[in-house]
């Protein structure tokens, strides 16, 4: 075919998609300027080049990008999600919700659009439109949700965005996945009991071992331990290879009392993942409890080894050093804590 300015400008805004997927943005708003240059009349070579543009936090020269593009089609969706995405992040939210609301009047509409639009109405206290939205995002896209909007629901909008989603729960009941949210959201609203009640309608709709986890977890908030020890081994059943299960039970025994079991059980954890840092803490500090400073030195040891800024390695280290009367390792140890940022 004959390569004129169409065919060329065409090609370099492909070869820029390519880019995007692989995350040059740089390579991509190279190849954009250069579609635009041979094609100045093109929204999306415009709308592309300014996500490329929010993607490199470059905001100002994204935001004229995007409204040159909506100069040019005022429906155009990359444009009004990416100006939304930034306005957003200015915590301009009542200005991004304005553009979240004109992309979806697109008919390629995908999660994210709502999901942010969702973040957005949240923070301006908007809650029955926020509650819309995520649901409308879960339904396009059943994935967890991010764990800071999930607070967020727990501290403001918990009424509004849970009855929406077991009005979904109720249209799909052989669908998991809103009972487990919904389960989520309960949880870290504190709400052991509810969340208890719909991670069990979750396990009995899939029986999965992930959601008999959250059961475990429930029931150890809820101080109920022997339900805990029961509903940790059925998980342990479903996987036993889940080094985070063998250290729940680990916990779930030292609350019990039983400290010889909790030890053993942080031994499969260990086995099972060698290089986690505070698995070797957490048992050094329960072989102190049964007075084996030793052995609980050793476990600091290479706790330190493999996360030397974790403070509380050192602290834990030089207390068995003050049960054994080594004076010296122990200041060197305190010494450590003092100087070691302990937000680390």
């Amino acid at each position: 075919p004959r390569r004129d300015k169409t065919y060329q400008s065409t090609t370099y805004k492909i070869r820029a998609k390519a880019y995007m997927n692989i995350n040059e943005y740089q390579k991509a708003v190279n190849d954009l300027t250069s579609c635009i240059s041979l094609k100045s009349d093109n929204p999306e070579a415009y709308s592309l080049r300014g996500w490329c543009y929010t993607m490199m936090e470059k905001y100002e020269q994204a935001q004229r990008d995007c409204k040159k593009a909506l100069e040019m089609d005022k429906e155009n969706l990359y444009a009004n999600y990416t100006l939304g995405l930034i306005e957003e992040k200015r915590e301009n939210y009542e200005s991004a919700v304005s553009y979240f609301n004109s992309a979806k009047q697109s008919d390629n509409c995908w999660y994210g659009l709502y999901y942010e639009s969702a973040k957005a109405l949240l923070r301006l206290g908007k809650y029955e439109e926020a509650a819309t939205d995520l649901v409308k995002a879960m339904s396009l896209l059943n994935i967890p949700l991010n764990d800071d909007l999930i607070y967020e629901i727990a501290d403001s909008s918990l009424i509004s965005i849970t009855s929406r989603l077991m009005i979904q729960a109720n249209k799909e009941p052989n669908n998991p996945y809103w009972k487990d949210v919904l389960g989520k959201i309960y949880f870290n609203a504190g709400q052991y009991e509810k969340a208890l009640d719909w991670f069990a309608k979750s396990y009995y709709t899939q029986n999965d071992g992930y959601t008999m986890t959250d059961i475990v977890l429930s029931y150890y908030n809820l101080g109920v331990y022997d339900q805990a020890l029961a509903a940790i081994n059925q998980a342990l059943a479903a996987d036993s290879t889940n080094a985070y299960r063998w250290y729940l039970k680990s916990e779930i025994y030292y609350n019990l009392g039983n400290i010889d079991s909790t030890i053993a059980m942080m031994d499969k954890a260990i086995s099972l993942n060698p290089e986690y840092h505070w698995y070797y803490y957490l048992r050094g500090r329960r072989k102190r409890m049964k007075r084996d400073y030793n052995g609980a030195i050793e476990d600091e040891n290479i706790s330190i080894v493999l996360n030397p800024s974790y403070t509380y390695g050192y602290l834990e280290r030089g207390h068995c050093y003050l049960h054994l009367g080594d004076m010296e390792h122990a200041r060197l140890d305190f010494q450590k804590v003092i100087e070691t940022d302990t937000t680390a």
